[in-house]
């Protein structure tokens, strides 16, 4: 019975570590990008 379970649950366990990775990724990278549109909006006004 395990035996069987385990395989599933190491690919859900590295698949939600991997949707987790890229999240954290992505919401780095938007806020920097949210920051460099506020300094040209600024640097405009």
């Amino acid at each position: 019975m395990w035996l069987r379970v385990i395989p599933y649950l190491l690919s859900a366990f590295f698949s939600v570590t991997a949707v987790v990775l890229v999240m954290l990724q992505a919401y780095e990278f938007g806020s920097s990008l949210i920051d460099f549109i506020g300094n040209l909006f600024n640097k405009k006004t």
